[in-house]
């Protein structure tokens, strides 16, 4: 079947159109199967590694075939930032030049402005919002640290 041949495969499949390939791809990963269980050429694909970080977030970074996908592409970092801020520091240095792409990873990584070019370190709302991330961070923590330690 075209769903276990997109599976097994690590070749483009023959016989079967690539775009049949690609769709039980798309259902495999709708299904919650992870993106690390398609053959390597589907992990290269813009549009599957795009549906993969929708439903895996973050956790599928290592498994994306292509690195010029995982470091450059604009759309795909876009996509792992907005869930995990701490990629900015593995894309290409442009895309940690990008302001939108830095304030998106200031949503939830208060260290992202660390890996910013020197003119967005000096920033000032850029440097408000770290500081105020970073205070948020630190009381997470301690609601944390209450939970699991006990009051101190």
């Amino acid at each position: 079947s075209p769903r276990s041949l997109a599976a097994s495969s690590s070749t483009p499949a023959t016989g079967l159109g690539e775009e049949t390939v690609r769709e039980a791809a798309f259902a495999q990963l709708r299904a919650g199967r992870p993106l690390y269980t398609l053959p390597e050429h589907l992990r290269a694909d813009k549009e599957i590694v795009l549906a993969a970080i929708g439903t895996e977030r973050q956790y599928c970074y290592d498994y994306i075939a292509s690195k010029e996908l995982r470091e450059r592409d604009r759309d795909v970092v876009k996509a792992l930032v907005g869930v995990d801020g701490s990629i900015l520091e593995r894309c290409c240095e442009e895309l940690r030049a990008d302001r939108q792409l830095v304030r998106m990873a200031l949503r939830t990584c208060s260290e992202a402005l660390s890996w910013a070019p020197k003119s967005l370190q000096a920033d000032k709302e850029l440097k408000a919002i770290a500081a105020s991330r970073a205070k948020e961070e630190k009381s997470l923590l301690k609601r944390f640290e209450a939970k699991v330690c006990g009051p101190v």
